[in-house]
């Protein structure tokens, strides 16, 4: 299972996902227009503890850009949503995203944490 409400991002531990990220700026007559991420910049998703900015993160993925694009894609891969221990309930986490790691796009403001949220997955090995 996997579903994006708001900034709030939903999905069971060990599903495979893709998370499409696109931002906007203003232009110089004051219009909002979609932002051109260029060849060679980075983009990071760090996952951390509820409460644990100050931590390091519980995952963390960096991709670096091999062509200009208005959208980019953190494939996650089901190894990648396995971190932290078997849950038998949803656990929050909070995230953000860094753009060439000196500008957060997306992670706590006024609004308060983006939530990474993730499901109960079944452990499928033989007893």
């Amino acid at each position: 299972m996997y579903k994006i409400e708001g900034r709030n991002i939903y999905i069971t531990r060990g599903d495979a996902c893709v998370i499409s990220i696109k931002s906007s700026e203003l232009n110089e007559l004051g219009e909002k227009v979609s932002h051109i991420f260029k060849q060679g910049d980075i983009l990071s998703l760090g996952i951390y503890k509820e409460n644990g900015y100050s931590k390091g993160p519980m995952f963390y993925k960096e991709i670096t850009l091999d062509e200009d694009s208005e959208i980019v894609d953190f494939i996650l891969t089901s190894e990648d949503t396995k971190f932290g221990k078997y849950i038998n309930k949803p656990k929050n986490y909070w995230y953000e995203i860094q753009y060439n790691k000196d500008q957060t796009i997306l992670g706590y403001d006024e609004s308060g944490p983006k939530l990474f949220v993730l499901y109960p997955e079944g452990d499928d090995s033989s007893e």
